[in-house]
């Protein structure tokens, strides 16, 4: 139910992003940080990946665009996993891959 909401949330944040395959790398990013911190938990018992979501709706506050949404939602997934950077690379691009390194 949480996950749906903050999707749909996020999504019509989002509306100034007219480009499918930017809002596709968004639906991915999201996706690929439930997956990988689903089972992490922050102290309070929350599971993590609220906390990228709330970074990511933050930033679409701001129309950031569809690459910081997207390293947004993964900005701990290198750091807190062992989601390799080759295969973000691969998968999301380099620009994208720089600002979550970075």
């Amino acid at each position: 139910m949480y996950l749906q909401a903050k999707w749909q949330s996020l999504l019509s944040r989002i509306g100034y992003i007219s480009n499918e395959a930017d809002i596709d790398n968004i639906k991915k990013a999201f996706s690929l940080t439930v997956n990988l911190q689903g089972v992490q938990k922050r102290a309070s018992g929350e599971p993590y990946y609220y906390h990228p979501v709330e970074v990511a709706e933050i930033l679409a506050e701001y129309n950031a665009d569809a690459e910081m949404i997207a390293a947004g939602l993964m900005h701990d997934v290198l750091e807190d996993t062992d989601y390799p950077a080759e295969r973000m690379k691969d998968v999301f691009g380099e620009k994208i891959y720089l600002l979550v390194d970075g």
